[in-house]
């Protein structure tokens, strides 16, 4: 079971595109743990992924955990629409079994991409700044305006502060040294070049 405390904070890492709960198993067990997960409903699927490609396929996993388990349950297998799926990753002699999936932000960790100014004078420049962390960014807001919101917004996907300034010229963004990013959706005049991830939008 997957605590929402951590639920919370996975679900704002970025790097990861989703997370699941699993339960560590000997693959001799599957069969037993496979038949755990599935008490109480009427049609199922399962998935099998090979971290290490040897012995029996993916699919020859799956076939013939299916029909052995339908069988002993009187459930059928639906890979279209089953009322349950159950995933499973195998490595040699281990398994990894789990039934949920949550969604992450996906993209890369923050950070791997360097530093970016951000430009915050509207909502939009807020969006521009989760697009950049996406990216692999590690924002560093310029604060024109919406300075209390940008400082909790950051903070819920960073985990922390990040480093800031107050701006009141433009120029104090281009005096950083480092890429700065807007959140305009129009061509604007700039004194330099700045990156624009909401100019498609």
């Amino acid at each position: 079971m997957l605590e929402e405390g951590n639920k919370a904070v996975f679900s704002r890492t970025f790097g990861l595109s989703s997370f699941s709960p699993a339960e560590k198993v000997k693959a001799r067990e599957l069969e037993e743990k496979v038949i755990e997960r599935l008490k109480g409903v009427r049609s199922f699927a399962v998935r099998v992924k090979r971290l290490e490609k040897k012995g029996k396929s993916s699919q020859e996993w799956e076939r013939e955990l299916g029909a052995v388990v339908g069988r002993k349950l009187g459930i059928k297998v639906d890979l279209e629409n089953p009322e349950r799926t159950v995933w499973i990753e195998l490595k040699g002699r281990d398994a990894w079994v789990y039934t949920e999936r949550f969604k992450g932000p996906g993209g890369f960790p923050v950070g791997v991409q360097g530093k970016v100014a951000i430009l915050i004078r509207n909502r939009r420049d807020l969006l521009a700044g989760w697009l950049m962390m996406r990216k692999g960014c590690w924002p560093y807001p310029v604060y024109f305006k919406l300075k209390d919101v940008g400082q909790r917004f950051f903070r819920k996907w960073l985990f922390q502060e990040p480093e800031w300034i107050s701006g009141r010229e433009l120029e104090d963004a281009f005096k950083l040294g480092i890429p700065v990013a807007v959140g305009d959706m129009r061509i604007k005049s700039y004194p330099k070049p700045v990156l624009r991830p909401l100019l498609f939008f």
